[in-house]
């Protein structure tokens, strides 16, 4: 009976030691899990601040001045499309354009502003591409070749 009482009371502590391993296994994988899930949480904000930029460029998309290619997924002045508004093989903008031009940049300034402050941790890249007039690429449509 006494031999019994003392494997009992061994299987009991034994039984005690295993469960305090496996407490203290557990709380630190509940500490991980929480710190994953913050993590996942500010992935998630920041996604969905990712997402929204579409509305938050809905200001652009409604304004009258630019147009959206939604295939290249930019922005287009109206009144200078299909317009050369520099002259031939110079970095110079024709008169009849620059209150145009600066009209259209100061828009943009505007809803950068604006984006910049509903959103102080984005910033944002601003590329103005467009085509200089040049004799190359009129001599090549009179003769027929192709520029690419």
């Amino acid at each position: 009976m006494t031999s019994m009482f003392f494997i009992m009371l061994v299987l009991f502590v034994m039984a005690i030691g295993y469960l305090q391993v496996k407490i203290s296994e557990n709380e630190k994988l509940i500490e991980e899990l929480k710190i994953r899930e913050l993590g996942l949480i500010q992935e998630t904000e920041r996604l969905e601040k990712l997402l929204n930029l579409e509305e938050q460029f809905k200001p652009l998309i409604d304004d009258n001045s630019f147009y959206y290619l939604p295939d290249c997924k930019k922005f287009i002045v109206k009144d200078l499309m299909g317009i050369e508004i520099f002259y031939p093989n110079q970095v110079v903008i024709k008169p009849e354009y620059v209150s145009r031009t600066i009209s259209a940049g100061e828009k943009i300034d505007v809803i950068l502003g604006e984006l910049s402050e509903q959103n102080k941790g984005f910033s944002y890249l601003l590329v103005i591409e467009g085509n200089m007039a040049n004799d190359f690429k009129i001599q090549n449509q009179l003769t027929g070749l192709i520029s690419i």
